[in-house]
């Protein structure tokens, strides 16, 4: 009979930490808990940090400093600019020079690269020419030369894609040359042109009876009249217009290929490639209705007075004029206005006038700088592709090689492919969406790529598990597929972080 030697300390030990049960080998799969969670935490940790970090390039891009052209904020650096470029020029001393104004109340983008306008344009002639204004609107005017010039009032935007919509005269106003009388108001009548079969058309005699107060333009206060004519013994002429107008960017050409006296500058359609941290340039070209004659819209400054100096124009580089004090434009916002000149090549055509004066000439823009508002934007295409990378992880935690675990989370290929499937659909949804709005691939679009690929992963990852022979691979054998599920996370965002800084 054999006997047993049994160590009396072991014997008073329980069971659940007799030598046995300590050296017992685990199942297959499973790993000390201790070394999982430092694990995790390192997870963890990694993915936070580049959380932060792909939050602080959002916020460092949003503050970047807004891009702008050279603003023209005085009549002098107006005026010094125009004699540079006259110089030279054989007509520069008959050069007529007009004060023009801009007042928008609304924009709208139509499309991406149509902005449509509602508001109000201006312009100032010397003396009280309201009846020439009302008659056949050729106002005389006295240029530099001292020679008398017969100028048609009148404006055109160059870049207005539908031509229903047409300016309508509103005022005439005249500013009386008397420090503290009331300035009076005329306003025209309807274009009423009376038309014969032998002869040229004729104007309807202009109606000169002060208007009622009910008959006054449309969201044009009184107030509004007073602020738009601030020089005396001058006379102001408006127009409300509705007109969708094509934007385009503007960015410096390449020297190769110009000529020294041609546009520095070419024009492309808008680039939202870096949406949503995009900012646009909105412009509003404005040319003179008088192509024969030598005419140059200017700024005009003293249209725009600040509310706290009523004598000093509002126009310097961080001031916001001309707009309404409401003014939204989708999910944008705007950042400053101003004016500045544009010399476009128009050597194609002189149509067909002997005088033409619109070659290689100084066009008057008018300028809104606006900022995109992120918040709608994340909310609208970050958090769903958030919620989907989410929920891409909880079914990655589901895939198991345990057969224990596998009854209990009903682990299948099948099941894992049909989830991946479902929010494939809803991410295709949501991306459609997001095209829709743009012609070219954003910075967005890049995430959406991205979360393509994650749920690609995450159904290959449970294709591989259940294959034969699984358990042989150390990859997926190891924590019972723990490092797939470690590094989704640094992976996603890591590789956000890259697109980031590549991108933007």
């Amino acid at each position: 009979m054999t006997s047993v030697l049994v160590n009396p300390d072991e014997r008073s030990l329980p069971s659940s930490v007799q030598p046995e049960a300590r050296s017992a080998p685990r199942p297959p799969g499973e790993d000390p808990p201790l070394r999982t969670g430092r694990w995790w935490t390192l997870a963890v940790l990694v993915s936070l940090i580049l959380l932060v970090v792909l939050m602080m390039l959002w916020l460092s891009r949003d503050r970047a400093k807004l891009r702008t052209t050279s603003q023209l904020t005085t009549r002098t650096a107006v005026d010094t600019l125009l004699d540079d470029q006259a110089a030279g020029r054989a007509d520069a001393d008959t050069q007529v020079r007009i004060p023009t104004g801009v007042f928008l109340q609304s924009m709208k983008f139509v499309s991406a690269n149509d902005v449509r306008f509602t508001g109000y344009v201006w312009q100032r002639f010397d003396g009280d020419v309201r009846d020439q204004i009302l008659s056949d609107g050729r106002v005389d005017v006295v240029g530099p030369d001292g020679q008398v010039t017969k100028v048609l009032s009148g404006l055109i935007f160059p870049q207005q894609v539908d031509t229903s919509f047409s300016m309508e005269r509103r005022f005439v106003h005249y500013n009386e040359p008397r420090a503290g009388s009331a300035p009076s108001t005329s306003l025209p009548p309807p274009s009423v042109v009376a038309t014969t079969t032998t002869g040229p058309a004729t104007p309807a005699p202009p109606v000169t009876e002060p208007p009622a107060t009910d008959t006054l333009p449309p969201m044009l206060f009184r107030s509004s009249l007073a602020r738009l004519a601030t020089t005396e013994g001058t006379t102001v002429v408006g127009w409300y217009f509705e007109a969708p107008v094509r934007q385009m960017e503007e960015t410096r050409a390449q020297a190769a290929g110009r000529g020294p006296d041609q546009n520095p500058f070419e024009r492309k359609s808008f680039d939202y490639s870096d949406y949503p941290f995009d900012d646009k340039v909105i412009r509003l070209r404005v040319w003179p209705a008088d192509f024969e004659n030598n005419v140059v819209l200017v700024p005009d400054f003293d249209a725009y007075p600040c509310q706290a100096q009523p004598t000093t124009p509002c126009t310097k580089d961080d001031d916001i004029f001309g707009i309404d004090n409401g003014i939204t434009l989708g999910n944008f916002l705007p950042k400053n206005t101003w004016f500045d000149y544009h010399r476009e090549d128009y050597y194609s055509s002189n149509l067909g006038l002997d005088h033409f004066q619109q070659t290689d000439y100084p066009e008057l823009q008018f300028n809104i700088l606006i900022r995109r508002n992120i918040g709608n934007a994340f909310v609208s295409s970050f958090v769903p592709l958030a919620v989907i990378a989410g929920l891409a992880f909880a079914v990655l935690l589901t895939i198991t090689t345990d057969e224990r675990r596998s009854r209990r989370f009903r682990f299948s290929p099948l099941q894992v492919v049909t989830a991946t499937a479902t929010l494939f659909f809803a991410l295709l949804l949501a991306h459609l969406q997001l095209r829709n709005q743009f012609e070219n691939v954003v910075y967005f679009d890049w995430f959406y790529f991205l979360t393509y690929l994650v749920l690609l992963g995450v159904a290959v990852n449970a294709v591989l598990v259940a294959a034969p022979n699984a358990s042989q691979r150390l990859f997926l054998r190891y924590g019972d597929n723990l490092i797939p599920q470690l590094l989704f996370w640094p992976t996603v965002l890591g590789a956000a972080v890259l697109l980031t800084v590549v991108i933007l």
